[in-house]
């Protein structure tokens, strides 16, 4: 994924957001439900990239913070678009000396 990839995804997840906050709470549970049986569908990869994400809008929506310290939130990510560093999305880069 590429900068401009990773600035669609950002945006088409803003829209998916600004939609989301349209449903019911019921609605809301249905939809996370369907993504994270749709992400367990999805190469080891993708799901290992974007299950995060999902982890942290799940909890929100649960009335949780993604900074709540427990086992449950530990891999919970919020997905910006923008970062000063690599963003976490992309994994490492390989083609860079470890440091």
């Amino acid at each position: 994924m590429n900068g401009p990839a990773m600035m669609s995804s950002n945006r088409l997840t803003a829209q998916m957001i600004f939609y989301l906050s349209h449903l019911s709470n019921d609605e809301v549970g249905a939809f996370l439900k369907w993504a994270d049986e749709h992400l367990n569908q999805q190469a080891d990869d993708y799901r290992a990239r974007f299950a995060p994400a999902l982890r942290g809008l799940a909890l929100v929506h649960a009335g949780r913070s993604i900074e709540d310290v427990s086992p449950q939130t530990e891999a919970a990510r919020r997905f910006l678009g923008w970062t000063k560093t690599r963003h976490w999305l992309l994994g490492e880069d390989s083609s860079q000396p470890p440091r």
